[in-house]
């Protein structure tokens, strides 16, 4: 027989009895009898392609193409990485700047990489 997520109920119950969260604890026994019931709607692991090539990085095991579809037959759910936001792209951009040879302004730099202000030229 395989394991039930109700049996997990002591060892989450003894978290919240450090603060004496009763009702917090009945609700943690009916979400578990409810996982056990419907066991297709257990949430399953989700990991981003740049976490499995870090994970694995830092094992030392190089990462391929075939990665991503033996997590998944692993249980994982591999998911792209979200895209980068404006911020987090200008903040690359400038990184690259400070690394580069100073040569130009950042704002020289910056107008060379394309970035446009918000209702900037066109």
């Amino acid at each position: 027989m395989s394991e039930k997520y109700i049996e997990l109920k002591p060892q989450i119950a003894s978290d919240y009895a450090l603060v004496g969260a009763t009702a917090v604890q009945g609700g943690v026994g009916i979400a578990l009898e409810w996982l056990d019931r419907h066991p297709d709607q257990v949430p399953g692991r989700t990991i981003t392609e740049s976490r499995v090539k870090e994970k694995l990085l830092r094992r030392g095991i190089e990462f391929v193409n075939g990665w991503p579809a033996a997590m998944i037959e692993l249980g994982a759910t591999v998911i792209p990485d979200p895209e980068p936001t404006n911020f987090e792209r200008l903040e690359d951009l400038v990184d690259q700047w400070r690394k580069g040879p100073q040569y130009k302004t950042l704002t020289q730099y910056l107008d060379d990489c394309g970035v446009k202000a918000p209702g900037g030229d066109e």
